[in-house]
């Protein structure tokens, strides 16, 4: 018998990989004719060579591949940068809000758009909030209506609770152009294809037209269908304050996580098992291969055996939020169908490249998510790599062969307990090496889209597989009790309930390990590139089988991991201090990293943004590698300077807490709430008076103010600290009034300093110039909102510069 050579067949994988690589080479070469005739110069090749014949094959080859190559980037160009002329984005003016009158179609469900953070209690300036995308079709210019096209995020300041999806309104607000959150991607705006906003203060300036019947809209049919299989799954409310099962329900079977609390995500964040919250390919699989275990007893014919598990799943995910893993795992799990009705095999492999390019055909800038990326690496290193690991474990190929359902029992002749056993250490040995490969994979990218590592991942994905499972079995079963049985389900919820709850707690408890995940800095690059190149290998060499290559890239990859975790968190200590005052609306938040590598965070909090710890400082620490705060220092008690700091300790935390010496003499309710919340997290809190010092290392903090006694005002009792190093000194002044800062200056108090944090977010006075004139600061910062152009002129004339952080801009002094 002639041994003949293995030769994967996967024709889809090298277009469909140059086709994703097109995409990214669009981000680098903007121009959009050259690769159009790039394109056409390619197809004529290819067809010339065609023609001449079959010696000229890997030519034409070559050429096709260039040709999805350039493709890839004109498809990238073109949804990244070329609107039609009646896009909304072109009415929006780059830096000033545009007043406007525009009539559409709303196509999401209005939501209640409340504040989630710790002291969200006392925001009474979003409480009532709302918000839906609006499908533009009508603009007023001038006195004449033109035609528009886009979408547009609408912000209502208050409810307006008859307004519901596939409704057509007419509406007056601000429009502007719609940014990115600091923490996520540039190109998460365009792939969501919301690129503007409008901002309306008043209902009365919202008018609906009933003549439009809501419920002829396909998609207000796809939203009464999501909100009517929420009601069945129990779910409570959204932003709650606490995660309930039928929450859980919802996000594990809709991909629904509006009821999921902060404090849940956190702890599913920290045990490296956020995969299993977030609606991903694993539910979709897990879904499909539920229904098709509910079919198979039944001995159907082999087209119905396939064809119900196909339009459940095509069912889910027209419901589902339309994420890439969903959809990637939804048009693998269909494929698989039609191919068991068909009686065809296709390589994984091969399903996989035809999932990525049907999706990217029409939405390429998914290649730039991090789900993505995740799902698609992971799910192509389990079909490559996990074959050959098994094949090394057990030995003996034939060993994991998938058998027929029915033959089971004909082919193990062995005492049942014995079988049992034998079936759950494969299980649990077949878990471990999937999540293992599967940490392995997604260690690098998530480190460098989250700046977070989750060393205990794999042991804790292996620990809650089996409660994921049974509560989305749950959720299966109390969704149709619930249909057909709807009085029977309210005797079965207690039952039902009960996976959820092990699920919460489970995932509680495994967060609450020491050393579970660790956040980390940019990973360096050096590091990043060799990981990647010996993953790349390690799926080349299992691919082909070549085990004994795949065992040397296999132990590349181990001391790629080993430097990680000896690197991590990648913050290495230098000889400068260095300041980042970060965007808070009306509110402060100065971060201090020191050069022993310690961390001083000094005021956090706002006025208008009490979501701001959570979604902005947190985020912001961990990009820094930030695992723990040496200091947290209040300047006085305002919320605007405090409201974030509480969700800032449940996630990080800080050693010590400090505040002025006044501090409790000027209690309102939101302070005994914060202090409250700070000795929940356990946090020693020490009062500072003027002449107090702290050090740490070759870092001296001196307190200017206040001074022990009675004050009128907590502004007037604010911290006034200096802050000296070997290279520089600020100045932070929190709130101080012009009556403290003529105390300071006629007291001849040492206030020289090389940065300037204003007093009072630059409020003006009479004083204000002389202070700044003593300090005689290089540079002073303004922590407010966008200031009106008199006033800019007027601060500006302080100091030779004047920074201000500004939306997805912080102010970072090095």
């Amino acid at each position: 018998m002639v041994n003949q050579k293995y030769s994967p067949h996967v024709p889809l994988f090298m277009p469909v990989l140059c086709y994703g690589l097109g995409i990214v080479a669009g981000n680098i070469f903007f121009s959009i004719k050259a690769y159009l005739a790039i394109f056409a110069f390619c197809i004529a090749v290819s067809i010339f060579f065609h023609i001449l014949g079959r010696k000229f094959r890997r030519i034409t080859y070559a050429f096709i591949l260039l040709c999805f190559f350039c493709f890839g980037s004109f498809r990238f160009l073109q949804s990244y940068y070329y609107y039609s002329c009646d896009h909304i984005i072109c009415f929006c003016q780059n830096d000033n809000l545009t007043l406007a009158t525009i009539k559409g179609e709303v196509i999401s469900e209005p939501e209640i758009k409340a504040s989630t953070g710790a002291l969200s209690e006392f925001d009474l300036m979003r409480q009532n909030g709302m918000s839906f995308d609006l499908l533009c079709s009508d603009i007023l210019i001038g006195n004449s209506w033109q035609p528009v096209t886009g979408i547009v995020r609408v912000y209502l300041s208050e409810p307006m609770l008859e307004l519901s999806a596939s409704h057509s309104i007419e509406l007056s607000g601000r429009i502007y152009r719609r940014q990115s959150a600091e923490t996520r991607s540039p190109f998460y705006t365009r792939k969501t294809r919301v690129l503007a906003a409008c901002s309306v203060d008043h209902n009365e300036l919202v008018k609906i037209n009933h003549n439009i019947n809501p419920t002829m809209s396909y998609g207000s049919c796809l939203t009464r269908v999501r909100t009517e299989l929420r009601n069945r799954l129990g779910v409570a409310e959204e932003n709650p304050v606490s995660t309930g099962p039928g929450n859980m329900f919802a996000a594990l079977l809709l991909g629904d996580r509006a009821g999921i609390s902060p404090e849940t995500k956190e702890a599913f964040i920290a045990g490296g098992t956020m995969h299993f919250l977030s609606l991903s390919g694993l539910h979709v699989g897990m879904l499909t291969g539920l229904i098709w275990l509910i079919v198979r007893p039944f001995r159907i014919n082999r087209f119905w055996q396939g064809m119900i598990p196909a339009v459940v799943t095509l069912v889910f995910i027209l419901i589902v939020p339309a994420r890439g893993p969903v959809l990637r795992a939804g048009l693998i799990s269909i494929f698989f169908c039609l191919g068991y009705i068909s009686r065809r095999k296709s390589s994984p492999v091969n399903l996989l490249a035809l999932s990525a390019f049907l999706i990217l055909i029409f939405r390429p800038l998914d290649i730039f998510d991090a789900g993505f990326q995740l799902s698609y690496s992971i799910t192509l290193a389990l079909v490559i790599i996990t074959p050959s690991v098994f094949t090394d474990i057990f030995r003996n190929p034939e060993k994991i062969r998938l058998v027929d359902y029915y033959d089971l029992p004909l082919l193990d002749d062995r005492p049942w307990l014995q079988r049992q056993i034998s079936m759950l250490r494969r299980t649990v040995i077949s878990l471990s090496i999937v999540s293992i490969v599967a940490w392995l994979v997604s260690l690098p990218i998530i480190a460098w889209h989250f700046n977070r590592v989750a060393w205990l991942a794999p042991l804790n994905s292996v620990i809650m597989a089996l409660p994921v499972s049974m509560t989305m079995l749950a959720g299966l079963v109390r969704l149709l009790v619930s249909l057909v049985l709807p009085a029977f389900a309210i005797f079965l919820e207690p039952i039902l309930d009960l996976p959820g709850e092990l699920l919460l707690s489970l995932a509680q408890s495994l967060a609450s390990i020491d050393g579970t995940s660790e956040n980390v800095a940019p990973v360096p690059i050096l590091l990043l590139i060799i990981y990647l190149l010996s993953i790349s290998f390690n799926l080349l060499f299992a691919f082909y089988k070549k085990y004994s290559l795949l065992r040397r890239t296999a132990c590349i990859t181990i001391i790629c991991v080993i430097a990680f975790m000896l690197l991590a968190p990648f913050r290495f200590s230098s000889d400068t201090l260095k300041l980042h005052f970060l965007p808070a609306g009306h509110g402060c938040v100065t971060i201090i990293e020191l050069p022993n590598g310690g961390t001083i965070l000094y005021d956090c909090g706002s006025y208008d943004n009490f979501d701001l710890g959570e979604y902005s400082v947190v985020p912001y620490l961990r990009r820094l590698g930030c695992n723990s705060i040496d200091a947290a220092i209040i300047s006085h008690s305002d919320m605007d300077h405090y409201s974030a700091l509480p969700d800032v300790a449940a996630r990080i935390k800080i050693d010590r807490l400090f505040v002025p010496l006044g501090f409790g003499r000027h209690f309102t309710a939101s302070d005994y709430r914060f202090m409250e919340l700070v000795d929940r997290e356990s946090i020693p809190v020490t009062y500072l008076a003027v002449d107090d010092r702290l050090t740490g290392g070759n870092i001296k903090v001196n307190v200017l103010w206040p001074p022990d006694g009675e004050h009128e005002s907590a502004n007037e009792s604010s911290l006034v600290v200096k802050i000296i190093s070997e290279e520089k000194t600020i100045l932070l002044c929190g709130d101080i009034t012009p009556e403290v800062m003529r105390q300071l200056l006629d007291g001849q108090v040492d206030l020289a300093a090389d940065y300037l944090l204003l007093p009072h977010h630059g409020e003006l006075s009479d004083i204000l110039q002389d202070f700044v004139d003593a300090v005689s600061p290089n540079a002073a910062i303004l922590s407010a909102r966008r200031p009106t152009a008199d006033k800019r002129q007027a601060l500006s004339s302080l100091c030779p510069y004047l920074y201000q952080p500004q939306t997805e801009k912080p102010v970072i002094i090095d």
